[in-house]
């Protein structure tokens, strides 16, 4: 016989979910400062309907919740996503860069979830503000805003466990619930390691620091979004490798990361996951360098270009350095299956 759901348990992890929206959403305010941006009115309309949302829920669900279900937490999982979209949507119209609900709705689904997708037909147009909001939904959505609520809210941590189930319970698979909150908090040490070492190498290797972060949150969290029209296919050949070998780590399955965390280098190297994922990147990329460019003058770029796409289609990032449409029907096939192995 089913467990009743508490209805409480559902609206209060809502509510501190809608509550940490709200902070990242503040977060754009120093950009639309430093950029001067005109969008400031439209992020406090989206700041203060969030925040309040998320403290009325909390306040009138606190005294009644109980520990957390695994049925529930399956509630919880796919309410929490649809309301980050919705308010994720906000920025958007609030700012009145993009007009209709029904596309800053697709725009902010497309980057909670990593997507990609986007509605917007000129980039570069949008605010420094915007940009960096749909570079940080990537990022937030990336790892799972529950994993975010049960790292940061001490009182989770008796239901920790099964949001995480909810989340995905591919973490179920190194029975890891007894120390859900300090796996939580690994996870996302390493999510930050991983963002913040990608920024500095792109800063150094001549970006600007503003399109350094946007590009590093959407390669780690695999989601594509780009500050340029053109994604990076202008940009220069050891930038297009550092993203290459990010959209690689980060196409790693979540329990590899967790065991990176842990310092279990031999338990990494051993996997077989691991091993059969670089080995299809591997054959793929010379299969495509091979099969499009026959003089080894031009190896390196075509080398470069078909590693950057292989491992952008097989992580499901999106990022662009050349139009694999003008490749040969060898090399498309190759990326049609790619896609569908990622």
């Amino acid at each position: 016989m089913f467990k009743v759901i508490n209805l409480n348990n559902i609206l209060n992890v809502l509510g501190i979910s809608i509550l940490l929206e709200s902070v990242f959403i503040l977060s754009t305010v120093p950009i639309a400062w430093l950029y001067h941006d005109t969008t400031l009115s439209g992020i406090y309309t989206s700041f203060y309907v969030s925040f309040v949302s998320g403290v009325l829920l909390i306040l009138f669900t606190r005294k009644k919740c109980s520990p957390i279900s695994k049925r529930e937490s399956f509630y919880i999982a796919t309410l929490v996503w649809l309301s980050m979209s919705v308010i994720g949507a906000f920025p958007y119209i609030f700012t009145g860069y993009i007009s209709t609900w029904e596309n800053a709705f697709f725009e902010s689904v497309s980057g909670f979830t990593t997507t990609g997708s986007t509605i917007l037909n000129d980039i570069e147009a949008l605010p420094k503000s915007l940009l960096y909001w749909r570079a940080l939904t990537h990022w937030i959505g990336g790892l799972g805003i529950l994993v975010l609520v049960v790292a940061l809210i001490p009182f989770m941590q008796s239901s920790g466990s099964n949001l995480m189930f909810g989340e995905g319970s591919i973490l179920d698979t190194e029975k890891i619930k007894p120390r859900v909150i300090q796996v939580a908090k690994r996870l996302w040490f390493v999510y930050l390691i991983l963002t913040l070492l990608e920024t500095g190498l792109l800063k150094l290797e001549g970006m600007s620091l503003f399109d350094a972060v946007c590009h590093s949150y959407a390669t780690i969290a695999t989601g594509g979004f780009s500050t340029k029209n053109n994604s990076v296919i202008t940009m220069s050949p050891v930038i297009q490798y550092t993203i290459t070998v990010f959209m690689v780590l980060a196409g790693m399955n979540f329990v590899l990361l967790y065991q990176f965390g842990k310092l279990k280098f031999k338990h990494i190297l051993s996997n077989a996951e691991l091993k059969y994922y670089l080995g299809i990147i591997l054959a793929s990329t010379i299969f495509i360098t091979f099969h499009e460019e026959t003089n080894l003058q031009n190896i390196e770029p075509a080398f470069r270009s078909a590693l950057f796409q292989v491992s952008s289609i097989i992580t499901a990032t999106g990022f662009a350095s050349d139009d694999y449409e003008l490749w040969r029907k060898g090399s498309q096939a190759v990326i049609v299956m790619l896609m569908l192995t990622g």
